[in-house]
């Protein structure tokens, strides 16, 4: 999340991966946004490429910039186009993803480098994201924060205590 998203791409295809970039453009959520992807494209490295860019992801952080996303990679990026679900709980697997010729991993490559996927699949309604990322979203910004900032209260109160005890 810190790195360079120039080396951070580098780094995934070194190590044999593909760079997908998912709900781009988004200011719901963190997101790449479109002066990066433009800067990208641009590099002379092809090692900086990203291979896809997600077109569809039915949750509303990844729908808000869903058209812009599409006309940014027919216009500058050229890269395939994936769907993803990105669901965090189970009832949401499955709602979006990436159809290819194929059905192997390898067959999944090769979709990619020659720009034969597709995305599908549906939005998310309202009640799917209440009942799933609303649940979510209070975990991770409410709840666990509180969880963790009491650990860490307890850890300090404990240090301060072995030091007096000293």
């Amino acid at each position: 999340m810190f790195a360079a998203l120039a080396d951070t791409v580098s780094r995934i295809h070194r190590a044999g991966g593909v760079a997908i970039v998912p709900h781009p453009l988004s200011y719901l959520t963190f997101s790449v946004g479109e002066g990066a992807l433009r800067a990208l494209a641009a590099a002379s490295d092809p090692l900086v490429h990203v291979d896809g860019i997600e077109t569809l992801n039915p949750s509303y952080a990844g729908r808000v910039r869903a058209k812009r996303s599409v006309w940014l990679n027919e216009k500058v990026l050229h890269v395939a186009e994936t769907g993803s679900s990105d669901a965090h709980h189970a009832a949401l697997v499955g709602t979006c993803w990436t159809e290819f010729p194929g059905s192997t991993s390898e067959d999944l490559r090769g979709a990619l480098r020659d720009r034969s996927t597709t995305a599908d699949g549906r939005a998310w309604t309202l009640g799917e994201h209440l009942d799933g990322a609303a649940k979510q979203q209070w975990r991770a910004m409410v709840r666990d924060p509180i969880k963790r900032a009491g650990r860490r209260m307890a850890r300090r109160g404990g240090s301060k205590k072995k030091k007096r005890d000293e």
